[in-house]
């Protein structure tokens, strides 16, 4: 570390003006005092979106704040106006005032010291002034401005932990631009990027080159899959000779299934023929059986008065079932009973005569009839049995031709697909292995050539690596040496707020973390109390880290401050809701202590806590010219308007002069 002169020069904020922009109801302006600076609104008044337009008025674009932010706050945008943010900072013995049109992106008025830059008489306003900002302030680039005010100088609400963020990656980049000489920052990028960049080079083409090499490995297994068929291919009239005797096979089970076919196909016919004569027998075995059952009927009607009688003759004599038990007597024994019934006139249980309607009465004709049409019955029943053995016989000689047929099925089935395989593996056999062989041979040396050239490539690229490597690392270990011997000093200040406004064994410690986008570890301050080391925020309270980031950056600036002699600005908005009553009035003290460095400290809180404003309003000494009141210029909403004897309760209590 070198002259205080070489330190960059932060800016220093003096006064903030807004002009035309709809989310406040009128146009403000603050002229910000040396020392604390009390900033108080209610949400949604404009608090964070004043951090906002700071950052955009001093970086402009390269803020990354896009236009439709501050386009969408509040209300309808005002017409026939540009809505404007001017502010005046000073960097070193240098004053700057800047006036910038908030949604246009442009900046309409310059001012260095007594030189005025107007919109009207420079094309290239913008970049005048970027080379101005830069050469004042010693800072290589607008971008590291950006990165200081957003990550350090302005802490928003949500904002975030430079303690812990990106694994020290942030905390180590702001050590180098704030605490290290000047163009420090621009040559650790300049290496940093150097090393990233040939990594991502020798990655590439080891990356390439592991591609050739596996798409060799497959070649060669590809080689040795052809080694293995021409082995094979020596075999091919083995395979054409087995292929041969499955034709042949399979042809003449073909053959034989066709045939068989043809006999399924006859006996299928001969039994539908047979099914054909057996249904005309059987139309005219019921044809005789009606015939009969009305001859019977006719001649028992003038015989018999008791039609039971009439009913147990004609279920014996044609079914052979007994009336009463619906059984089937014995052949004999029907003879009998019919015997009894229509010769004798008898009772076939008690042998009584059976009384007759008609007893001379001469039924001739009906028994002549009756007769003929029981030898025709009897004539029906003979020629149907002969046939119902015909179609037992074929349909049992059907059955075990299909049998037969399945069988074949199974086989032609079963030797197909051996003929399949076998000619699907002639077809692999049918190109010369060695021909493949020799192709494969000349794609893996063209591949091997490839990767020669690649390691001829990647090892110039990797030695640059490694010398680029090593001038990281050593300007990495200048850092790291400028975190040891500034670790003392800042720890001394850090002790100072800690022990009495926090827990009084709470130091900071250096370790060494590798950022995510980082190839190599960097060295960076980490908080340790009651002898545990807090290496990640999961490690503490959300009050407990909150606090630690509050001290560790007044730390951070008052030893900047003291080492450069420069005098910077800070904005911090409170998150003090986090907190319990006893550790918010010690954060206000805090605050009220780091207000002796007598640096720009503007602190934004809101009216959730009156004891913290009153404990706060000792640091802005009780004077009113060191309070801004969002109340007096914000777009307040019904609900905060009914609250506004509350709002001025708390106010009153501050008792400013």
């Amino acid at each position: 570390m070198s002259v205080k002169s070489n330190f960059i020069k932060l800016p220093a904020l003096k006064s903030i003006q807004v002009e035309n922009y709809h989310l406040f109801s009128k146009n403000w302006r603050y002229d910000v005092h040396s020392g604390m600076n009390l900033f108080v609104g209610t949400n949604g008044l404009g608090k964070t979106t004043t951090t906002a337009l700071i950052i955009y008025g001093m970086v402009g674009p390269d803020s990354e704040i896009p236009m439709d932010y501050f386009e969408n706050r509040g209300g309808e945008p005002i017409s026939n106006s540009r809505p404007m943010i001017k502010l005046i900072f000073n960097v070193g013995e240098h004053e700057f005032e800047i006036h910038r049109i908030i949604t246009e992106d442009t900046i309409t008025f310059l001012r260095i010291d007594d030189y005025i830059y107007l919109m009207e008489e420079f094309d290239n306003l913008e970049e005048v002034y970027e080379g101005l900002l830069k050469q004042y302030t010693g800072i290589e680039s607008i971008s590291d401005l950006t990165f200081l005010l957003q990550k350090f100088l302005i802490r928003q609400e949500e904002g975030n932990y430079l303690i812990w963020d990106d694994k020290g990656g942030d905390q180590s980049k702001l050590i180098r631009i704030l605490i290290n000489e000047a163009g420090f920052q621009a040559e650790y990028e300049r290496l940093a990027k150097e090393v990233r960049d040939l990594d991502t080079k020798v990655r590439g083409k080891t990356d390439v080159k592991a591609q050739f090499k596996k798409k060799i490995d497959e070649l060669l297994e590809l080689r040795n899959q052809e080694l293995v068929k021409r082995k094979d291919y020596d075999q091919r009239n083995l395979i054409e000779n087995s292929l041969n005797k499955l034709k042949i096979e399979n042809e003449k089970n073909i053959e034989l299934r066709d045939k068989n076919l043809e006999n399924i196909q006859y006996l299928t016919d001969q039994i539908r023929d047979i099914d054909g004569k057996i249904e005309v027998i059987s139309a005219n075995y019921e044809q005789f059986t009606d015939e009969i059952r009305q001859l019977e009927s006719k001649l028992f009607k003038h015989i018999y008065s008791d039609e039971s009688v009439l009913t147990s003759i004609h279920k014996l004599k044609h079914y052979g079932i007994c009336i009463y038990c619906n059984k089937h007597p014995k052949t004999g024994k029907v003879e009998e009973i019919i015997r009894k019934l229509e010769i004798k006139n008898e009772c076939p249980v008690c042998e009584s005569a059976l009384d007759l309607i008609h007893p001379d009465l001469d039924n001739t004709d009906i028994l002549t009839q009756l007769e003929k049409s029981q030898i025709k019955l009897k004539e029906a029943n003979e020629e149907i049995k002969p046939l119902q053995l015909r179609k037992s016989i074929l349909t049992k000689e059907l059955n075990e031709i299909w049998v037969v047929q399945k069988k074949i099925e199974r086989e032609v089935n079963l030797t197909a697909i051996q003929i399949y395989d076998q000619n699907i593996q002639l077809s692999k056999l049918n190109k010369n292995p060695e021909e493949q062989i020799t192709e494969y041979d000349t794609q893996i040396q063209g591949l091997e050539l490839q990767v020669a050239k690649y390691d001829r490539e990647i090892e110039p690229e990797k030695e640059k690596w490694e010398i680029a490597k090593e001038k990281l690392n050593a300007k990495n270990e200048e850092l790291n040496s400028v975190i040891n011997s500034f670790e003392d000093k800042l720890n001394t200040i850090f002790v100072k707020y800690a022990s009495k406004y926090f827990i009084n064994d709470c130091c900071l410690t250096t370790i060494e973390r590798r950022p995510k986008e980082s190839k190599i570890s960097v060295k960076s301050y980490v908080p340790k109390f009651e002898d545990k080391v807090r290496y990640e925020m999961k490690n503490c309270s959300t009050s407990q880290r909150i606090f630690m980031e509050y001290i560790f950056r007044l730390s951070l600036l008052e030893l900047y401050k003291h080492e450069s002699d420069n005098t910077p600005f800070i904005i911090m908005e409170t998150t003090e809701g986090a907190f319990d009553i006893s550790s918010t009035v010690q954060l206000a003290s805090a605050f009220n202590e780091f207000n002796d460095i007598n640096l720009p400290f503007i602190l934004i809180t809101n009216f959730s806590k009156p004891d913290f404003l009153i404990q706060l309003s000792y640091g802005i000494e009780k004077s009113k010219t060191r309070l801004l009141n969002y109340l007096d210029f914000g777009n307040l909403s019904p609900n905060q308007k009914k609250s506004m004897p509350e709002f001025k309760r708390v106010l009153r209590s501050l008792k400013l002069v």
